[in-house]
This record gives C-alpha cells, structure tokens and sequence, in this order.
C-alpha cells in the first residue's frame, strides 16, 4: 500500500466498517429475541436432573466429539465417564429432535446446568468450534446468534414462512443469506465492501429484524432497525428534492431504484424508510409477493403491471390508484392498512382470494365483497353495508369494526366447526337498541332473541380480540361463564374503552389478555386494570385463577385497583387454586375453599414477608403455598433499596418451629448482571430445584418478566424461593 493512501477515505474500507456495525447492531437487535425463546426452548426439551455431565450422556466413542489421544484415551471422556439417566437422556433426545440436522454440538455445552441455565441448551446449536466458552446470548457474536436461529426448529413459529423459505440448507433461503453475510463481511480479503453490497446487506439484515410474527414488535430489535436507518448507506438512487432542502432533511424525500434488471424477481419486500415514485416498480412482471413497510410511501402506486401477484401486503403513507387492482385475477392476500389509501376498491375480480385485511384508509364499493369459495381470514375496519357472512363457507377468522352492517343471518352451519377467531373494533355492547350484541350473536351462530340471558359462543372459537369496545362487567362475566363450558382453551385480548362498574358509570382504558381454559381455569394478563375489570371475577365459577402482567405489554403492571380485586377474590366459593405476579405486596383475602396458592413479588420487604407469611400460618385448612420474590424495595424508581437475603432467614426460622407449618424450600439465589442468570447460593443442584406439583411454569414467566424490568440491571440482587405447606388445625 502507498505510504500516502489513508484507508479511512476509501469509500468501500468504510463500507466494510459500516457493515461490520451492521452485524454487530443486527446481533444486539436478536438478542433478547434468541434469549426470550430459548426459555421456551428449555420447556419443551425438559428438565434435567441437574447432576450429570455432559461425558455422562454421550457414549464414546461419538463421532466429532470423541478425541483419541496416547494409550488409546479420549480426551472428551477423560474426567467423566458414560453413563445411564433416563431423565437426561430424555432431555438430550428432545435436544436432538429440535436441530434441524439432528447434529447437537455436544462439546459446547454442560449439561449440569440445563436445568438452570437455558444458554447451555442453546449452545447446543451452535457450530462446534469456538464457542465452548461463551457464557452468554450477549458473549456470543454474530454468526453464532443466528446459527441458533437457523439449527433451532422451534424459531420456525417464531418467524414469518418467508423467513425460511426454501428451508436450510438451500442458499435462497432468507436466513442462510443473513449468516452468509456475516461471513463474507468477516472473511474478505480486503476489507472492502461495494456499494451494492452494501446496500443488499442492510436491505436484508433490516428485513430480518422487521420479521412480522414476533420480531416487528420486539423493542430491541425495533432498536436496531433504527440505528441501522441512521448508518449513511449510499442507495442507488436519485434525490429529488430541491438542492436548498437538502442539507437539512433527516431522510430522502423521494427514491427512484433502478429495478429495470430485475424482470425475474418474485418476491420484493421493502421495510426501509424511503419514498419511491409510483412506476419505480413497474418492470417487476413477474412479482408474486410485494410487502411494504410502515415506513414505505409512495403516491399514485399502479398495481396494474402484476398480473401473477398473489400476497400484497401495502402499508404505509400509500395512495392505490382505483381500479389498478382489476387485473389481479391470482391474487390470494390481499392487506391494505395502515394508512395505505384506495378509493372505490371493487373486491368482485378475486376468485382465489383466501385472506382480505382492509383498513380504514380503503373504501368499497357496495355489494363487491361476493361469494368467496376460498376465503378463510376477512378483517374489515372500513365502512361497508350488508356485508353477508352465510356466503362464506370456509372462514376460520373474522374481525369487523363498528362500521361495518352485518346482514341479520346467521353464519352458514357447517362453517360454524371452522371459525375460531372473532375480532371486534369499537363495539358498544352497553347500547341501548342492542345492535351490537345482535351483530355477536349473528358471529356466533345464535339468535339474537333467544340469548338475551347469556353471552353465546360458537364452540370451534379458539380466540376473541375486542379492540376499543365499550362493555359491562355483567358481559364480560357471562361471557367467561360460557366459555369454561368449552372443551378447549380460548385467548381473550381485550383493549376496552369502558368497562361500566357497579359503583362507577365508565372508566377509561383497560388492557387485558384473559385466557379460560378446561376445569374452570381463567389466566388474567394484564397492562391496566379497572373496577369493572375485577368486578367480572364477583361470584364466577372459576376454580383456576392466576393474575399477572402482560409479558411483552407491560411488565411493570401495577394493580391501581385493589379493593375491588379484594372484593371479587372474598366470593369466589370454588376456586381451589391461586396464582398472582404482583409488581409489589398488597394485602388480599383468601378464599376458604382455597388448596393451592403461588405468589410473585418483584419486590418484597422482610416486613411484608412477615405479614405474608402470618396470614398463610394462621390457615386451618391443608393449603400449599409457593412464594417467590426479590429481596428489595423499589417504590421509588430514583432510589434502588437492595435488601440483604440475611435480613428473611429469622422469618425461616419462625416457620421451622411451627408444628403445622412445613417449609419445603427456602433457597436464595443471587443475580449477576454480567452472565443475566441466577445461581442458587450454596451453588448445589439437587431434586428440591425441580417443581413437579404446580405452578413452574408461572414462575418462570415471572423470572422472564424480571429480565425486562430495570431491576435486571441491578448487580448484586438477591432472589428467594420459598415453599410452605401447611397442615389441618385441630
């Protein structure tokens, strides 16, 4: 290299710069993503016993595992030695059936602690070299987050289709072409990057992080997707905007890409943060898949060049010219939302449609929603009139707003077995000509005049979202009550606008996920609670009752309401088993016909803990009681009260010399910021970890919640597990 030639002024060494921030954001914006599901990746696999090594399960000798050194000795096997544990070998089978190749890398991981640590089950899915060592999601680098993405089938439902399709190995696919990326930035013998390079990565590194299903919502990856917007990328491009404007915008205002090569691509997604004029795609002829980005706009799109698409999915500041559409005899998905825009759009030319999602920004014209042989998903938050459901004989989903007229007849009755989902926007089911409970009872296969004592619900519903709805508690409970008659569980989200109270008129917005399930089991996850919220539980017939956060809505959820919880807990006659997550401790009845109870606490104080416990010892009733809680006082989010775990034992103490008091489990674990785990304090791992009467499940979604809260960023915390059982007083 010339002695004059500065590497930092070469255009393509910056480019391999900023792609190598690229990876590092992409990897950041995964991470709590990868961490998240590698939890539920440890449920399904199993626990293990927590005492064999990872030489105890694997017979030697394996084949890229096993080494043979001098005296014919494995070095593998050279401290432990091959051994039989069904629960482990359980364990690694489940490992194995969820690699997609069935090749665990074995050599990474230690499996005394999978039970503890869901990191070491991930590293099974790690390539085989160089991460033994990594103790965490964050230690691990780019390529090593997205192996396990890929190796991993359970990230299969956590992502699009599209993601991975053709699936691994095939090089077309999405993901193969993410961890491609990481390795040509990595391996290059230059340290240079084209500008078309570039530009390829950030388009499909940013497509990752926009995935629909989970990762679109999720913070961290939303996170990235804005810093990698705010990395310069020169794009193909030209800028039409005034030159005397151009030195003050953020963003370009208008990008015309030159696609005119492109005549076989099939599938376009664009979810960068541009403007792109209205014919920049028209030479796409053969596009079948086009899906465009919030931040997409573009005025005046023609979509009448795309004879063969079958998924359009436009949102965004988009303006559809009318009657473009007409010509899109293959089209199968059909999504306009989100402020994309068309006028007189006629649904009449789409005999193969099989899924339609409007939004308020389309209007219809009368009477072209037809009779669809396909149809199988229809959401309508536009106006349309006499829209007629006995037309559809395959739906499974419909969501409908308020601006929408259902024709008075009932859904066809062999398509009542198929539909399960239901969505409503901005129903007003308190109104006084009870127009819309008529439109539910129609959804729900049922005559409006003969349910007016009940709530009816077809029996295929699996899932009910109520967005903006205006209700009763009185609805709300008659709608629980007939869903515990269900043979199958059903997911309530529910975003009211008001809940009317026996003691106020309206409240403003309560955010709630209720789930009912068999044997009178009813989950309550919720953002914002209210009155008329609690006021649903008064006298229901629930006999399984757990209350908590939303876990990705809110997990700092705080019950603003607690005498009126207090009160519909008091008259719960049948319930038999409790299970709450509670922000910070508040004083509760409990019923007398209460068995089983397991409280969260994300904070707990020695002097709550002694009130807690007194009022569980004091039962004289057999119950089982399960308590976990963070030693600490954060009232006041500016002041962070660590508390020493010393400072509970003498309240252990006390329980021992009860007579009718068994305390199971009292074990304190300590929290490290730098690995994010938990490690018992006396560092042993014995059968009193797992938890095979109830409730394990509960807490460890309490121990997921804790992991977005700014307590985890606290170093030093302590965390104790307590689990009493008390006795029949005489």
């Amino acid at each position: 290299m010339a002695a004059d030639t500065n590497i930092f002024t070469d255009k393509q060494t910056n480019n391999w710069f900023k792609a190598c921030i690229a990876l590092n954001l992409t990897k950041d914006g995964l991470t709590d993503f990868v961490v998240t599901e590698l939890l539920n990746v440890q449920t399904i696999v199993g626990r293990s016993c927590g005492h064999c090594f990872i030489q105890n399960l694997i017979p030697c000798p394996t084949q890229d595992v096993c080494k043979k050194r001098k005296q014919n000795k494995c070095s593998f096997h050279n401290s432990q030695q091959p051994k039989s544990c069904h629960t482990c070998d359980k364990v690694k089978q489940n490992i194995t059936l969820l690699h997609r190749f069935k090749g665990p890398s074995w050599a990474n991981t230690k499996a005394e602690l999978w039970a503890m640590d869901p990191w070491e089950i991930g590293k099974c899915y790690l390539p085989r070299d160089g991460y033994s060592s990594v103790s965490s999601v964050q230690e691990s680098d780019f390529n090593g987050v997205v192996s396990i993405v890929l190796n991993c089938t359970h990230f299969q439902t956590c992502l699009s289709a599209a993601c991975l399709s053709p699936p691994p190995p095939d090089k077309q696919c999405p993901l193969e072409k993410v961890r491609q990326i990481g390795r040509d930035v990595r391996h290059t013998a230059d340290c240079k990057v084209t500008d078309a390079d570039l530009q390829y990565f950030f388009l499909t590194l940013t497509t990752l992080l926009a995935d629909p299903v989970r990762l679109l919502h999720d913070f961290s990856a939303t996170e990235a997707r804005r810093k990698l917007s705010d990395v310069p990328v020169s794009l193909p491009a030209r800028d039409y905007a005034h030159p005397s404007r151009r030195a003050n915008q953020k963003e370009v205002s208008c990008l015309e890409f030159d696609l005119s090569a492109c005549h076989n691509l099939e599938q376009l997604s664009l979810n960068c943060r541009v403007t792109v004029l209205p014919n920049a795609l028209a030479s796409l002829k053969k596009l079948k898949y086009l899906t465009t980005a919030l931040q997409f706009k573009c005025k005046a799109l023609d979509m009448s060049h795309y004879e063969h698409i079958e998924q359009l999915k436009l949102q965004g500041d988009i303006t559809v010219l009318p009657n473009t559409l007409v010509g899109l005899k293959k089209l199968k998905y059909l999504t306009m939302n989100n402020e994309c825009k068309c006028e007189a759009l006629d649904m009449s030319h789409y005999e193969h449609i099989e899924s339609i999602d409007l939004g308020e920004g389309v209007t219809l014209l009368p009477h072209s929603i037809i009779h669809y042989k396909n149809l199988k998903c229809i959401k309508i938050c536009t106006a349309y009139k006499e829209l007629d459901f006995s037309m559809f004989e395959n739906l499974n989903s419909i969501t409908i707003s308020k601006r929408v007229q259902v024709l008075p007849k009932q859904l066809l009755i062999h398509n009542n077995q198929k539909l399960n989902s239901i969505g409503l926007h901005e129903f007003d089911f308190n109104r006084c000509d009870k127009k819309d409970i008529h439109t539910w009872c129609l959804l729900n296969g049922a005559d409006p005049v003969l349910c007016a004592d009940y709530t009816p619900v077809l029996p295929s519903i699996k899932r009910i979202n109520l967005i903006d709805v205006t209700c009763s508690s009185t609805w709300l409970r008659s709608l629980l009550t007939t869903l515990f008659t269900l043979d199958h569980s059903v997911d309530c989200s529910m975003v009211f606008r008001y809940i009317t109270s026996l003691k106020v008129s309206k409240l403003p917005y309560t955010y709630a996920c209720i789930t009912t399930d068999l044997n009178n089991t009813c989950t309550f996850a919720v953002s914002k609670d209210s009155p008329g919220l609690w006021e649903t539980l008064l006298g229901l017939s629930v006999k399984n009752l757990s209350i908590s956060g939303q876990r990705y809505a809110s997990s700092e959820w705080k019950n603003n309401h607690v005498s009126s919880l207090s009160q519909s807990l008091a008259t719960l006659s049948q319930l038999e088993t409790l299970r709450m997550h509670l922000t910070a401790y508040i004083d509760l009845p409990l019923p007398r016909s209460l068995k089983r109870v397991t409280v969260c606490f994300e904070q707990l104080h020695p002097s709550e803990l002694r009130q807690l416990v007194n009022k569980l010892s004091a039962w004289t009733h057999s119950l089982e009681c399960r308590v976990e809680f963070v030693c600490g006082h954060f009232k006041d989010t500016n002041m962070r009260h660590k508390i020493p775990s010393e400072e509970y034992i003498p309240i252990q103490q006390e329980l021992e010399t009860m007579q009718h008091v068994n305390v199971e489990r009292f074990r304190i674990y300590d929290w490290a910021r730098s690995t994010n785990q938990w490690s018992a304090r006396d560092s042993v791992v014995d059968g009193d970890l797992v938890d095979e009467i109830v409730d394990n499940e509960f807490c460890k979604d309490f121990l997921k919640l804790f992991h977005m809260t700014h307590k985890s960023k606290i170093d030093g915390l302590s965390r104790i597990s307590m689990r009493l059982k008390i006795k029949i007083q005489p």
